[in-house]
């Protein structure tokens, strides 16, 4: 079974293909952007338009997500903090070669951080804050990757317990054929409009996402019953030149 992709679903025993671009709600232009006080905490209201990717697994693209002052700003923020990434599995901590990238755990306390992490949890029905993991900053240079992996951990008793679903910003990307691959979700874009071209690589048979700074991928990695989703699993590409920098933001089910 291969993941519904480009919004397709199945409805009536039949497979209908669609492409829907929503825009939940309008804004001014990010260089005006309004700035909202929540929680005594100023943050800038992007332009932020939505993509419907797949319906199952559930993706969606997210326009302008991150606005460039942000993006600066959790850039400076977080380079200065950067270390070797980590993969964890099983409860314990490890270095393989699968993760060679950079990353930062970014402070909660962080005002724009912790604008990012409202943005999140709005983006979801306004989940509570203590859902929502520490953003992370990864960071990645000529010849670094993450291969394929699933942001869900199935623990010993067969319950996932962390991660129901990842929101995935790019901050600063300078390379090509560089961004994220979810092998398991299929897509043919030669029936699409060409203006998912600017968001993805459409001369993939597979969903890959291009680093377009600003932008983000929101998708669920775990079914409605709570287990892991196989069809998530997903590879941050190798770069053969520049930089990519992205971040992380998870939402757990029962908090942190």
């Amino acid at each position: 079974m291969r993941g519904y992709s480009c919004c397709s679903y199945v409805r009536d025993g039949l497979l209908c293909f669609v492409a829907i671009s929503i825009a939940l709600a309008w804004f001014p232009s990010e260089n005006d952007a309004v700035v909202g006080t929540r929680d005594g905490v100023e943050c800038d209201q992007p332009d932020w338009k939505f993509h419907l990717v797949a319906y199952d697994p559930f993706i969606m693209h997210i326009q302008n997500f991150v606005t460039m002052s942000e993006r600066e700003h959790l850039l400076d923020l977080g380079k200065s903090r950067l270390t070797q990434s980590v993969v964890r599995t099983n409860s314990n901590i490890i270095m393989p070669n699968a993760r060679n990238s950079s990353t930062a755990f970014l402070p909660r306390v962080d005002p724009i951080v912790r604008c990012l992490m409202k943005r999140a949890a709005e983006l979801q029905g306004y989940v509570p804050l203590d859902l929502v993991e520490t953003p992370q900053m990864t960071y990645y240079v000529d010849g670094q990757q993450y291969k394929p992996h699933h942001d869900w951990l199935e623990e010993k008793d067969g319950k996932v317990t962390n991660r129901e679903s990842t929101v995935f910003a790019i901050l600063d990307a300078d390379c090509s054929d560089c961004g994220t691959r979810f092998p398991y979700v299929e897509v043919d874009w030669s029936s699409q409009d060409e203006e998912w071209c600017k968001w993805f690589e459409c001369q993939n048979s597979t969903l890959t996402t291009k680093p377009v700074p600003g932008s983000a991928l929101f998708w669920r990695n775990t079914r409605l019953d709570g287990s892991g989703d196989w069809r998530t699993l997903h590879a941050g590409l190798p770069l053969s030149h520049g930089v990519k920098a992205g971040l992380n933001i998870w939402t757990h089910p029962n908090g942190m």
